[in-house]
């Protein structure tokens, strides 16, 4: 009996230390879409498009800034004005946003990640 606990410590270490060689991140912090509509409008809240300018303009959430996955890192100083609220990063399914929110939360802003992207999202969107 103790042997078989000294092997499930072992696996669940090496379980830990595998996933923290591989540079796997933690969760980030994410919203429910029902929940995130009722923040629209809240000015304590804004909303960052994370897919390409393209999709943005052929349907995006209403008075959202868009910047693009593959810059947010290099943009990431056009953000500033946001610092003191709360970023809810979106994209189409949730992917690109999480990567977004990641980033953001590394440079000191309080983001989250809208949980299934537009795929999800019930609430106003503006398309061309």
């Amino acid at each position: 009996m103790k042997f078989l606990f000294i092997v499930i410590i072992v696996f669940i270490i090496s379980g830990y230390v595998w996933n923290l060689s591989q540079g796997q991140s933690s969760p980030t912090d994410s919203i429910l879409p029902n929940h995130a509509q009722k923040l629209l409008n809240n000015p304590n809240y804004v909303f960052l498009d994370v897919r390409t300018v393209r999709e943005h303009e052929a349907n995006s959430i209403p008075d959202t800034p868009v910047i693009p996955i593959n810059e947010l890192a290099s943009r990431i100083s056009e953000l500033e004005k946001y610092k003191d609220q709360n970023i809810i990063v979106y994209c189409q399914s949730g992917s690109r946003s999480n990567k977004g929110t990641i980033l953001l939360n590394e440079n000191g802003f309080n983001a989250v990640n809208l949980t299934g992207g537009l795929h999800q999202w019930n609430g106003p969107v503006l398309t061309q």
